[in-house]
């Protein structure tokens, strides 16, 4: 991949996580897409998602993005974020890219995206992220990004984990 090759971050409609589910093959098929060789497809998160879209009231600007680069029509991540805004205007972001993808700028383009598209949204007032309580290559990725590590907690299925967190910038 060439280091100006432009990442596209774009929201999953029901259509995308269905053939998804169906695999790599059915989704370069149907959408013109290759998923990297090595991205592993997780099924119970795309049910998940596709769960999300189907059940709740979630809008797909607010939950599952697969990150494609524009040139090559590769796909090398999925992330996006957690849900609608809350009351507060808090949103939370996650990611992940394909292993042979990594330490290429992808994580921090892609988070840079959706930290701007959500401020693009007057609702929005916080932008957060969590990482496993170590110096990760996402707590570099969400300190270039101006995320700033604000506490420690514990997550039911990961254990300890570091909250970050970035405000809307004021003028």
């Amino acid at each position: 991949m060439g280091s100006q090759e432009i990442l596209l971050v774009e929201p999953c409609s029901v259509q995308h996580i269905e053939v998804l589910l169906a695999g790599k093959l059915p989704f370069f098929e149907t959408f013109g897409v290759t998923i990297a060789d090595d991205y592993e497809l997780l099924p119970h998160m795309l049910e998940f998602s596709l769960k999300g879209l189907l059940e709740t009231n979630v809008l797909p600007r607010w939950w599952t993005h697969l990150f494609m680069l524009h040139h090559s029509r590769v796909a090398v991540g999925i992330g996006g974020y957690k849900g609608n805004p809350d009351a507060n205007g808090v949103v939370e972001i996650g990611y992940s890219i394909a292993p042979s993808y990594q330490g290429q700028g992808l994580a921090t383009q892609a988070a840079r995206t959706m930290i701007e598209r959500a401020f693009a949204d007057q609702s929005v007032t916080l932008v957060r992220a969590h990482t496993l309580a170590t110096e990760t290559p996402s707590a570099s990725v969400l300190r270039k990004v101006g995320m700033v590590r604000v506490a420690d907690s514990n997550d039911a299925m990961e254990g300890k984990v570091w909250r970050w967190q970035v405000t809307l910038p004021h003028p």
